[in-house]
């Protein structure tokens, strides 16, 4: 994101140039009248419009509609306005605003919007109206709220208030979108990525993909459509995605996933991927906290393979891979043999020594003509997992590394998956083991 500061005049030219705008508004009384106490101005095409027109509480007036830009500008500068035969004054605003350029889907606030766009905040240059204490908002003709501020957000933000939300302390909002050129969707696969551009002046912009210190894809746009990036080595586990025009970004994703087939967010779409490709890129990663590699399966491996599976689930899950080389990566192959019959013992040992039962898949993959094993475990709904019955010993995750879990580690695990009134007595009989 980007943030700086405008004169209030410079924004004012920047409303009257629109030709419309949205606007929500609330209103308080006093004895002089009605004062704003907040004020919203949109131009954002892909915006809904609001479903309400108009609630009058008496002594709180919300309104919404559309005007022309100069006419929500002249609002600001006369400091008063008129609005569906509503008369309101303005208090003082600042000379200055204070502006954050955002790229698409990112929240900000109350606000998520589709598109790239700029938000001005403008505060009063003297003490705002007070919020009515909390009372209920009900009036013939206007939906129940239990208070000012649950009103307030929900008829200007169209959201519920949270617990701890309440409404800002700007006088007045403004949100322009940017909408040269931005990114409407990106579907990711084993192999690609698809990254669809939209806006209004994309030709002469570029379209930047990189996350691997040692590749990146750039491509000049004449018009908006899809562009298709190969992926040679898999998705890499970082992801920038910049679509600019000279030095000047117009819009972006960081995409950084533990998994890249998990659930992508808004506006992204991803093939689940083959047993293979999951392997590949999980290898193609290295070792890391949901990583890990052994080059044989033997007893003593197998061992620590018990306190890594259990440190997987007490984590957020993670896959350890045998046949491949510890520090370098390179993918060596299990020896020939039964493998099917290994696959068996690994499902029994992890049965009997791991407690309670991890979420744990195996599955055998033949790579450069190579077979190789691979233990998915999923993060555990029962924390926390331990090895060796009846004494357990718990195991945790610290970068690249399985540890022995300390006691604080251990009570965390168990109070953020326990009921509070099992809290305390499952931490104390797990500590006294």
């Amino acid at each position: 994101m980007e943030t700086g500061q405008i004169t209030i005049t410079e924004l004012l030219e920047k409303i009257k140039s629109i030709k419309t705008v949205s606007y929500r508004l609330v209103m308080l009384r006093d004895e002089k009248g009605l004062v704003l106490r907040t004020m919203v101005i949109e131009a954002l095409p892909k915006l809904r419009s609001a479903t309400w027109s108009l609630y009058n509480y008496g002594d709180v007036i919300f309104i919404t509609g559309k005007t022309s830009g100069a006419n929500a500008s002249n609002w600001l500068r006369r400091q008063k306005g008129k609005v569906k035969g509503v008369y309101f004054q303005i208090p003082p605003l600042q000379l200055t605003a204070n502006f954050r350029r955002s790229p698409s889907y990112m929240r900000y606030g109350f606000s998520s919007i589709a598109i790239p766009y700029t938000q001005y905040l403008v505060n009063s240059s003297q003490s705002s109206p007070q919020d009515p204490r909390e009372r209920f908002l009900i009036a013939d003709g206007c939906p129940f709220f239990p208070d000012f501020q649950t009103a307030a957000i929900k008829l200007l933000y169209g959201v519920d208030r949270n617990t701890g939300q309440g409404l800002s302390g700007e006088v007045v909002t403004v949100n322009l979108a940017q909408d040269e050129a931005w990114i409407e969707h990106i579907h990711l696969s084993a192999t690609s990525i698809s990254v669809l551009v939209k806006g209004n002046k994309v030709s002469g912009t570029r379209l930047e993909i990189g996350g691997a210190v040692d590749w990146r894809f750039d491509k000049d746009l004449r018009r908006q459509g899809r562009v298709t990036c190969p992926l040679p080595k898999g998705l890499p586990s970082k992801l920038w995605i910049v679509v600019s025009r000279g030095s000047r970004w117009l819009d972006y994703r960081e995409l950084a996933q533990q998994m890249p087939w998990y659930v992508a967010p808004e506006s992204i779409t991803a093939d689940p991927p083959d047993l293979r490709t999951r392997i590949e890129s999980s290898i193609y990663r290295g070792e890391g906290e949901t990583i890990e590699f052994k080059s044989q399966l033997n007893k003593d491996i197998k061992d620590k393979l018990m306190k890594t599976i259990a440190a997987f689930a007490n984590g957020e899950g993670g896959v350890v891979i045998l046949g491949i080389e510890d520090d370098s990566g390179k993918i060596l192959g299990l020896p020939p043999g039964n493998l099917n019959r290994e696959k068996d013992s690994l499902t029994d040992m992890i049965r009997n020594r791991v407690v309670p039962n991890p979420p744990v898949s195996i599955e055998i993959c033949v790579l450069d003509k190579v077979p190789v094993i691979a233990i998915f475990v999923d993060k555990g709904k029962s924390p926390p997992y331990g090895i060796n019955p009846p004494k357990l010993v718990y195991y945790v995750r610290r970068g690249a590394t399985t540890f022995p879990a300390r006691q604080e580690e251990i009570c965390d695990l168990v109070l953020s998956h326990r009921s509070p009134d099992s809290q305390r007595h499952s931490s104390r009989s797990l500590l006294n083991r």
